[in-house]
């Protein structure tokens, strides 16, 4: 049996500074074959939180055994050291879209290339496609618009699909307009229309968990609140902003 857990939930949020990538992290654990597998790695940003998540299950880096990777950005693919044991799946499409430099005719900034030159030359590395099973119940689906090789992985008996950026968030699922797409709008949106139609639940790239419910958004099936801190002059402000736009300030300190 394989039980899916939210390890990092992502959020939806970018500035004028540009994007801060805290994206999702999930953890399946295969009670059968007693492994953990991680569905992305994440950023350097939220490493901390990772690692303690894991830490507070009593789950040690060296436990996990295999990385499904969504996509090679920076925000899902770069903690992928710090699971030294871990073999790494990501769609044969992707691999090529970085490998033959093609990203960069896409002007797509946000592949870390020296970190991953490493990583492939170092680690063991699988390439998946549409339909193979990373894992027994766990199935790959292409879905490409986010970038060429995007790939969710659905839990057959659940019908849960982790989808890194295909799907970032409620509002690009609801209003079926993307923030950023290397791929093309038309592919994006025919992979939007297939993850709905085999989902029941959708855990998107930055955001919290959707119900589905015949090809239909039916709700967000848990809120995240972040807490900011900011320092204006001589104090420091803090406020929190919840994964559905909910905005608590909070008195000066």
């Amino acid at each position: 049996m394989l039980y899916v857990r939210d390890i990092v939930v992502g959020v939806p949020i970018l500035s004028s500074y540009g994007f801060l990538g805290w994206s999702s992290i999930s953890l399946i654990h295969d009670t059968v074959s007693s492994e953990y597998i991680l569905l992305d790695s994440g950023g350097f940003n939220n490493r901390l939180i990772l690692l303690k998540k894991l830490s507070d299950l009593g789950i040690e880096p060296s436990n996990i055994s295999k990385i499904l990777l969504t996509h090679l950005h920076f925000d899902h693919c770069m903690n992928l050291e710090l699971f030294p044991h871990a073999v790494v799946y990501i769609n044969e499409k992707e691999l090529k879209y970085f490998l033959s430099n093609e990203y960069q005719r896409r002007n797509d900034l946000f592949i870390p290339k020296p970190y991953l030159e490493k990583i492939i030359e170092k680690r063991k590395i699988v390439e998946i496609s549409e339909g193979m099973e990373p894992h027994p119940d766990i199935v790959a689906i292409e879905l490409p618009g986010h970038t060429p090789g995007s790939t969710g992985y659905l839990i057959e008996h659940t019908k849960i699909i982790f989808v890194g950026d295909a799907v970032k968030n409620l509002y690009e699922l609801m209003h079926k307009k993307p923030t950023l797409y290397f791929g093309s709008l038309s592919q994006w949106k025919k992979s939007i229309d297939k993850v709905l139609k085999i989902s029941k639940e959708i855990i998107p790239g930055h955001g919290s968990r959707i119900k589905v419910e015949n090809e239909k958004i039916k709700e967000i099936i848990e809120k995240l609140e972040i807490e900011f801190e900011i320092v204006i002059k001589n104090s420091k402000r803090k406020f929190k902003l919840s994964t559905l736009g909910e905005l608590i300030i909070k008195p000066n300190s």
